[in-house]
């Protein structure tokens, strides 16, 4: 069975290598940016799932958003916000933008966002 490739782009260090080994050890390929630019970059190689923090230094993750559903190479791919934003304001606006889910990071654990990255993915085969 082929391995499901996620890309997270977050740029707290901690964070992303926890979500890192969490998502790994569940069976799924990570790619990991630590900003928008490079996750953009890494985009490009057509995740199953981009895992995309909103808050990030250079390119704002909704700029990052933006680009990613405008692009044609990207704008096919499932993009889940994974912040700690909870604004309702936001959350409808990136799911108007496409995102295909909002996860808040201190309402769930690694496992429970792991557990709905993989209901998605499972969806999708």
């Amino acid at each position: 069975m082929v391995k499901k490739k996620i890309l997270l782009i977050e740029d707290e260090t901690f964070i992303r290598e926890l979500y890192i080994r969490s998502l790994t050890k569940e069976g799924f390929e990570v790619l990991a940016a630590s900003e928008g630019k490079t996750g953009l970059k890494l985009a490009k190689v057509k995740p199953d799932l981009i895992l995309l923090d909103i808050m990030l230094p250079k390119i704002h993750g909704l700029d990052v958003l933006k680009i990613l559903k405008t692009q044609p190479e990207t704008k096919e791919v499932p993009v889940m916000l994974l912040t700690n934003l909870g604004d309702e304001s936001i959350i409808k606006e990136t799911l108007r933008m496409g995102a295909v889910d909002y996860l808040v990071k201190v309402r769930l654990t690694p496992s429970q966002i792991v557990s709905r990255v993989a209901k998605f993915l499972k969806k999708l085969d």
